[in-house]
């Protein structure tokens, strides 16, 4: 069975062991958390899509998601566990419930055919 990857490039401390065993549990590897100077393109572009914490700098925001669209890789602004969801269900949240996880993944599906964060751009 080959595993579903998303990079997740955030600052340590991020994805906490919980959640990290309920995504393998899901079938989905999270790789990382990297900085956004340390994942090359190569690995990107083999990836599911990236998660990105908002909470980086913006000018790192935006250079990083330029060069997604660019590789016409998946990503999404993610907040960490802690963060509540408005009744939208939004921002997205990398926790262990099924909900986020399953959210996560309609959400990078829907990105990667045009229809969520390349608007913003």
């Amino acid at each position: 069975m080959q595993t579903y990857q998303i990079i997740v490039v955030a600052d340590a401390g991020l994805v906490l062991d919980t959640v990290r065993a309920a995504w393998r549990r899901s079938g989905i590897k999270l790789s990382g958390p990297f900085r956004p100077e340390e994942v090359d393109d190569a690995e990107l572009i083999r990836s599911g899509g990236v998660v990105i914490d908002v909470s980086l700098e913006a000018s790192e925001l935006f250079d990083l998601s330029e060069r997604l669209l660019q590789l016409d890789v998946p990503f999404l602004f993610v907040v960490g566990s802690n963060a509540h969801s408005s009744a939208s269900g939004l921002p997205y949240r990398l926790t262990d419930g099924q909900a986020d996880i399953a959210a996560i993944l309609n959400g990078l599906t829907q990105e990667h055919f045009g229809k969520t964060t390349a608007q913003l751009h």
